[in-house]
């Protein structure tokens, strides 16, 4: 993975590691350092090389801790380490498309969006997962406009520990919270998922079960998914406007454009369906060039 943190990269990080701000034992960290998945000062940098820190290095030296970067909100840093990429190996992260694709393409100076290939399988690192293949790709259509993504500007729920306050993606991370996703909306239980000391971002899914933010988004739907976090196997169920129908990425209750012969209304998908329209997608705009 490239070396060059920057501002994107930041923000991709950012995302991950902001629950470690309210870690009661943890002490301000000096610059170019952050809290680690036990909430001790550990160097940046260690994110961005390829060796999985699992108490495999001692920092400071001499100090008898050994840095731990496995967690999934440093997303086993950054992939180094097994356990975030689902049936991926250690080194490899499912892309946008889900598929298991080397992690040092991320912010690599080259926006995979598809034209570069691995093992005859398009790349693709554009999503909001990834924030813009971590800065390579430009946003705009690129990166957000496939689900609706407008970036930092995005008004949606945020989790303030377990109080939930609709706010920009922008406002949300600058205060070091953790953003659910654009157009979602915040219920009486969005917030309550999860102890805010195992360093993982949970919210509550339209049937009221709690699920990892992680199988929440993406640029697949994940609605219908089997999961089991040790309490027994259940179905994700994304298909309700708090959630933005999996932050845009299935269709359902969700609003979207739907052409009508060569006109567009704003519907439902299934209201769409049921009067034989072509559903643009949820949140994406009436565009009548769209319709034939």
């Amino acid at each position: 993975m490239s070396k060059n943190m920057n501002q994107w990269v930041y923000l991709f990080v950012f995302a991950c590691i902001a629950f470690l701000a309210s870690v009661s034992s943890a002490q301000e960290c000096p610059a170019g350092e952050v809290r680690d998945c036990n909430g001790y000062c550990a160097p940046m940098a260690w994110l961005f090389d390829d060796i999985c820190d699992e108490e495999a290095r001692e920092h400071p030296e001499g100090s008898g801790y050994y840095v731990d970067f496995s967690c999934e909100p440093f997303m086993c840093d950054l992939f180094a380490c097994d356990g975030c990429g689902g049936d991926c190996p250690a080194g490899f992260a499912p892309d946008c498309a889900g598929n298991c694709i080397p992690a040092t393409y991320i912010a690599d100076g080259i926006c995979d969006i598809g034209q570069r290939t691995y093992k005859g399988v398009p790349i693709d690192f554009s999503c909001q997962q990834f924030a813009c293949d971590g800065g390579d790709c430009a946003g705009g259509d690129l990166c957000w406009g496939d689900q609706g993504l407008g970036g930092l500007d995005d008004i949606g729920a945020c989790c303030l520990g377990t109080e939930c306050s609709e706010m920009t993606r922008e406002q949300c991370w600058t205060l070091g919270y953790t953003f659910i996703g654009n157009n979602t909306m915040c219920l009486p239980e969005t917030c309550s998922c999860g102890d805010p000391s195992d360093g993982l971002d949970w919210v509550v899914d339209c049937n009221g079960e709690c699920v990892l933010l992680w199988n929440v988004g993406g640029s697949y739907c994940s609605h219908g998914e089997t999961v089991d976090y040790g309490d027994g196997p259940f179905q994700i169920d994304l298909d309700c406007p708090a959630l933005a129908c999996g932050l845009s990425g299935c269709v359902g209750n969700c609003l979207g454009g739907c052409c009508t012969g060569a006109d567009c209304i704003t519907a439902t998908y299934y209201d769409c369906i049921d009067i034989g329209g072509l559903f643009l997608g949820s949140y994406e705009e009436c565009n009548e060039t769209e319709c034939v």
